[in-house]
């Protein structure tokens, strides 16, 4: 025992002492050079000497382990050839270069690792959804030939995987398990699309919160699967974040304005994803006992849900330039302009209002609608 530890003693004390010699030839060649991290610059005697340095250190470093590995193995009687002595260290520093190697490479091979695992799911999935709801994108996320956050569904397993980018390629599996009830009645609705056969729906589950918008949206914390047979399965996930996005406010939204809407008013000819719940295009959704809109707008990949409060005016805005006009069942909706545009491309709108026989309400700066 007293031999094992002293020779875990030596490994430890060379890795010790590369390690201070490497950090102290870092240290020494950044204070030789000038600049920030982006523009640093070291000039070539300062180089020369760094490297001089590294050489001179490396020999030390060499003549120390041989001495350190040959500590107290032989009588200080017997003599030990050089030969002997060196490949007596070698067993020690082989070990240490082992350890060195694996430390350095131990992020690339956990990332090929997962790579490797995603490559892997990808080709095992029935189905595959997008669900990110916004424009952006990645190449090949963790090597697969995924650009845009998705799950991938394997119905003979029972297995959901989340394959996403968030600063880097990252991805979650989840095992289903059967049940005859309905998990997740407690929690909102996050995301919610229809499924090919054998599946009917997939729906993601956040957890409530009285604040609105909240980062509660953006953690899942349950996932539902749907069969054509009536058969449900689920998982439990841990508030993970896993690029949902805006995704549980715009359902929450969405869920408001189909519960108190008096009448809907399609305004846009685009079409939507699958996940936007009762509308085809650009929707406006009229409350007139709260005299409250909503503004659903996007496009085949991304929907945003806006709401808003009419707000009583006295009269129309003195630059006032009609976008679109609405008739509506108990007035007219005008969409409007603040400035003049010769611009044919340009749909943006600066406000809306609302004329009916109780008088006129605005709404104004909207700014994230495009006709």
């Amino acid at each position: 025992m007293k031999k094992v530890l002293i020779i875990i003693g030596k490994i430890l004390a060379l890795l010790g002492v590369f390690a201070l010699g490497c950090a102290g030839i870092l240290i020494l060649y950044f204070s030789l050079g000038k600049g920030g991290l982006f523009d640093f610059s070291i000039s070539r005697a300062a180089e020369i000497f760094v490297l001089i340095t590294t050489i001179a250190f490396l020999i030390g470093y060499f003549i120390f382990a041989v001495w350190l590995c040959n500590l107290g193995t032989v009588p200080k009687e017997q003599k030990k050839s050089v030969g002997k002595k060196i490949l007596h260290m070698l067993k020690y520093i082989v070990p240490c270069v082992l350890a060195i190697t694996l430390l350095c490479a131990k992020n690339s091979i956990e990332s090929e690792i997962k790579c490797a695992k995603a490559r892997r799911y990808y080709q095992q999935a029935d189905e595959i959804i997008t669900y990110q709801n916004n424009h952006d994108i990645s190449v090949d996320i963790l090597t697969t030939p995924l650009n845009k956050s998705s799950v991938l569904i394997d119905y003979d397993h029972k297995k959901l995987t989340f394959i996403y980018y968030f600063s880097y390629g990252k991805c979650s599996r989840y095992s289903l398990k059967k049940t005859e009830s309905k998990p997740f009645e407690n929690l909102e609705i996050q995301f919610q699309t229809p499924l090919s056969e054998p599946g009917k729906t997939l729906t993601t589950y956040y957890k409530k919160s009285d604040s609105t918008p909240t980062s509660d949206y953006r953690y899942t914390a349950g996932a539902v699967l749907e069969m054509q047979d009536g058969a449900v399965y689920y998982t439990e996930i841990p508030d993970e974040f896993l690029d949902f996005d805006s995704m549980g406010y715009l359902y929450r939204m969405m869920q408001e304005a189909l519960a108190c809407t008096d009448e809907k008013i399609v305004y846009g000819h685009n079409q939507f994803p699958d996940f936007v719940p009762d509308a085809e295009s650009n929707t406006i959704y009229l409350d007139y006992d709260t005299n409250t809109l909503y503004i659903l707008y996007g496009d085949s990949q991304t929907a945003f849900c806006t709401k808003a409060q009419l707000e009583p005016v006295e009269n129309f805005p003195e630059e006032f330039y009609i976008q679109k006009k609405l008739e509506l069942q108990n007035g007219i909706l005008y969409l409007y302009r603040t400035a003049e545009t010769t611009n044919k491309y340009d749909k943006r709108i600066h406000g809306l209002i609302l004329k009916t026989r109780d008088g006129l309400f605005q709404v104004e700066q909207v700014m994230d609608i495009n006709l």
